[in-house]
């Protein structure tokens, strides 16, 4: 999960997640979609960007067969 802040999209996550979460992974999760939905009034769902299953290994993930990749932008929502 990597974290940006930018001029003009302001705050966005780009995941990206193999074929199996590990706990502390879920538990990411868990605690970015309290975040944001303490920050924004948002859930995670409503501020997806962009999906995408791929049908390759992530180069971070290279027991895994497939990679979703995921980009969360709350300013999508406003």
């Amino acid at each position: 999960m990597v974290h940006t802040i930018a001029t003009e999209v302001g705050e966005y996550w780009d995941i990206a997640y193999g074929e199996h979460l590990s706990d502390h992974e879920i538990e990411e999760l868990v605690n970015l979609e309290e975040r944001v939905w303490k920050d924004y009034g948002v859930r995670l769902i409503d501020i997806t960007v962009d999906r995408q299953e791929n049908d390759f290994p992530h180069p971070m993930f290279h027991n895994s067969k497939h990679h979703t990749y995921v980009r969360l932008c709350p300013k999508v929502a406003r």
